[in-house]
């Protein structure tokens, strides 16, 4: 029996056989990946979304308790369930309209992972800001203009722009360049 295991092993799950979740994922990749006309389309979303929600049932329902309050969700999937678009599974809503989703290759991966980010201490962020560009001159960008695309000029008070945002970071992580 396959089992489904949260992080803190506070609580097991059983799976359907392998084989089981083998038929559903493929079966939802196909289904997916069906080209429905105009005058198809909802059938196929409602057969996409009954695969969903079977998906959804057997997978993560019975464990729906232990992320339910969560915002974000870690999957670190194994085998087919890699090719499986865990975001678009659910029951009235989808994963994705209820949390932010990442992926791990694996558990070992996601803790050498989480273990690296909490010894290095969040570092600060630089700006780069760009404005006031000057351009060839317009006679000079008029000749070229069919060679290399549109005539540009001078966008007003994109200097006075970078000076503000620049303004809302500490001196030493200031970057500008402006014309």
């Amino acid at each position: 029996m396959n089992t489904l295991h949260v992080p803190d092993g506070s609580l097991n799950a059983p799976l359907p056989p392998r084989q089981q979740i083998e038929q559903r994922v493929e079966e939802y990749r196909r289904e997916l990946t069906q080209r429905p006309s105009a005058l198809t389309v909802r059938t196929a979303l409602v057969r996409l979304d009954a695969l969903g929600a079977k998906l959804y049932k057997e997978l993560l329902a019975p464990v729906e308790a232990a992320f339910q309050e969560s915002q974000r969700l870690i999957i670190v999937p194994d085998g087919i369930l890699a090719y499986l678009p865990f975001e678009a599974l659910g029951n009235e809503k989808r994963l994705i309209e209820r949390f932010a989703i990442s992926y791990s290759p694996s558990a070992s991966m996601l803790a050498v992972l989480r273990a690296r980010s909490a010894e290095n201490a969040p570092r600060e962020k630089a700006m780069v800001a760009f404005g006031d560009a000057i351009y060839a001159s317009v006679g000079a960008a008029r000749d070229q203009s069919n060679e290399r695309g549109p005539n540009f000029t001078q966008l007003p008070f994109t200097r006075t722009e970078v000076r503000t945002i620049s303004s809302l970071f500490p001196e030493f992580l200031r970057r500008n360049a402006a014309g």
